[in-house]
């Protein structure tokens, strides 16, 4: 049993099996070996044979709450929902605070029973184990589609308080509160996201050049513009000499690589930290322009199926300059594996302040047809490098993009390029986030066959690119002058669900 065992957690599912019904020749009535044998045959898709073999085990020992899980699981492939719910039943009468079990019938109920049955479900799994933050988590999705934005944000409350060290319900809670209109308590949120993302994310073990430079060149420009002391010109002067002992290579190496542990003692009080936030509140006067062509980009929308259009002028001056200042100044770009060499920061990282959450209020209140059915669900920017390639072809999980630059427009060489590549041509639905987001052969293939037309958008300060976030898409090619002033920022918010859009 011990190395029928070690072949099963091993993943070696006919070693294990083999050595499971040696045990059971000996031995036919082990209930371990018949439920593991089971077991496997559910994994390797025997559904049928499965409910056969671990009922032969609940049989000899009906005890075990796990049989019967892995019995509901079994069933529920095998297509017989009813057995599968009785058989989630009998697991948790024996142990009611069986995580597993809660989970797999709150599923099946999503699927084969009305919202009322669903919620009563929800509501018992949460007296059984009222600390369970997956518990709260599941009722606040149930509560959320049934409109109840209240009661899902309490959930999502409760479940970042049972939670430590987990940002995904502080972010949860704080995408909910935005859209609910309280943008302090979505701030204070997102804080508190942050802080589990910094705590308990290994920011200090790894790096690639580019995010080295990008680091060494931000504090050099934070200190010319007087934002830090002098004497933070010795940080630079530590990423320097890391990444001298780390890459030959003064250009182009891409490598992710692990810092030593003397050099992580060296800068960990500052290496993907934020050490300096700036402030970007706000502003009573509002912050889109008002000569942004909100009814124009609409129609344009609405006259194109998949919807894309673009218009410059989206933020007003003061806006502009205060969000590419926050950009530039916050120490907050802790995402860099990425092909490209560009660093980039999202919500759990720190990238929300006041200026951003009005920005995304204030586009669906300009846009009510185009964006009002659809909240903010998450948020990112990147800052790329002048030498080396942005974003490659992929598609969001959202209902609607809305792609903006910061970066002055003399910084771009080529007027015509920079901006974005569109192909009118959506990822299928059926395609999960792995296939439409990270599989660019297999676009690319899906837009090629289809003949799709290329839509190419030059980058401009201040345009808004607005499109079906299904829609296969591309950065650009870059040329942009030298110089961290010119580094190219893009900003993205995401509307709504996927598959949503009208």
């Amino acid at each position: 049993m011990h190395a029928a065992i070690a072949h099963h957690q091993a993943g070696r599912l006919t070693e294990a099996e083999a050595l499971y019904r040696e045990v059971l020749l000996k031995i036919p009535e082990q209930s371990d070996a018949l439920h593991l044998v089971g077991l496997i045959a559910h994994q390797q898709g025997r559904h049928e044979e499965a409910t056969t073999q671990i009922g032969r085990a609940i049989q000899k020992n009906n005890t075990v709450a796990e049989y019967h899980n892995n019995l509901g699981a079994a069933e529920r492939a095998a297509g017989h929902p009813k057995r599968a719910a009785a058989a989630f039943g009998a697991a948790l009468k024996i142990d009611p605070g069986h995580e597993k079990s809660w989970i797999n019938l709150s599923q099946l109920m999503q699927s084969h029973s009305s919202p009322e049955e669903l919620r009563s479900v929800l509501d018992a799994w949460i007296n059984s184990c009222p600390k369970s933050a997956r518990a709260h988590t599941e009722r606040a999705s149930h509560r959320y589609e049934s409109g109840d934005l209240p009661g899902a944000m309490d959930d999502h409350a409760a479940a970042a308080s049972h939670s430590a060290g987990d940002p995904a319900p502080r972010l949860q809670l704080a995408i909910l509160a935005h859209e609910a209109g309280d943008d302090a308590r979505a701030l204070a949120a997102f804080g508190d996201a942050h802080q589990q993302f910094i705590e308990t994310t290994q920011l200090q073990r790894s790096t690639v050049q580019s995010k080295l430079d990008h680091d060494i060149e931000q504090i050099q420009w934070l200190v010319t513009q007087s934002l830090v002391p002098k004497d933070w010109l010795e940080i630079a002067e530590a990423y320097r000499c890391i990444r001298a002992e780390l890459y030959a290579n003064p250009n182009g190496d891409l490598r992710s690589v692990a810092i030593p542990a003397h050099l992580q003692a060296r800068i960990r009080r500052w290496y993907n930290r934020p050490i300096f936030v700036d402030r970007c509140p706000a502003i009573p006067s509002g912050a889109l322009n008002t000569d942004f062509a909100a009814q124009e980009v609409q129609r344009r929308f609405e006259r194109t199926r998949p919807g894309i259009t673009w218009a410059d002028n989206l933020l007003q001056p003061e806006a502009l300059s205060a969000l590419r200042r926050f950009c530039m100044a916050s120490t907050i770009w802790t995402n860099f594996r990425y092909n490209g060499g560009y660093v980039g920061t999202a919500l759990s990282n720190g990238f929300a302040n006041g200026l951003l959450l009005q920005i995304a209020r204030e586009l669906r209140e300009r846009l009510p047809r185009l964006l009002g059915p659809h909240p903010l669900r998450q948020m990112w920017a990147f800052k790329y490098d002048q030498h080396l390639t942005g974003i490659g072809t992929h598609a969001d999980s959202a209902a609607v993009n809305v792609n903006f630059w910061v970066t002055p427009s003399e910084a771009n060489l080529d007027p015509q390029t920079g901006g974005l590549v569109v192909w009118r041509k959506c990822a299928p639905l059926q395609w999960d986030f792995d296939a439409f987001n990270r599989q660019p052969e297999k676009l690319m293939a899906w837009v090629t066959e289809s003949n799709a037309d290329e839509i190419h958008v030059p980058y401009r300060c201040n345009r808004a690119v607005i499109f079906d976030s299904n829609l296969v898409h591309r950065t650009g090619d870059l040329n942009f002058a030298p110089g961290y002033h010119n580094r190219r920022i893009n900003i993205t918010m995401l509307f709504g669900k996927r598959g949503t859009l009208d």
